[in-house]
């Protein structure tokens, strides 16, 4: 589960160069649905499987590639075990949810390229 600060592992041991890279991007689509005033089910669903209210590995790949493309592989697997609280291989829409909003901090994605890209694949 998460600690009280997304930052530390459970055992208050400081997160590792990737896992902070990880969680940087999950900043970033909090901010990415802020900024583009957007709810945040409607972003969920532009990549999730159609009629579905979850997303695999690769659909929540290339959502976060989409946000933060310098991102490592095991970093977008590091951020995904955070969003499958339960282990099934797949993130649910409720899973998402509730990182999205427990996590704090906000990362920078006001720049006007890179909003402009985002409102592009989000149409």
């Amino acid at each position: 589960m998460i600690a009280n600060d997304i930052r530390m592992k459970p055992q208050g041991l400081p997160a590792s160069k990737e896992e902070q890279n990880a969680i940087e991007a999950i900043q970033k689509i909090k901010e990415s649905v802020s900024v583009l005033g957007i709810e945040l089910h409607d972003f969920f669903a532009k990549f999730g499987k159609s009629n579905s209210e979850e997303m695999g590995f690769a659909e929540f790949k290339t959502m976060l590639l989409l946000i933060s493309k310098e991102l490592k592989e095991n970093e977008i697997e590091i951020a995904f075990q955070k969003f499958d609280v339960n282990g099934d291989k797949k993130v649910s829409f409720e899973e998402f949810k509730s990182l999205i909003y427990k996590i704090s901090g906000k990362a920078q994605v006001h720049d006007k390229e890179f909003r402009d890209k985002l409102e592009q694949a989000l149409k």
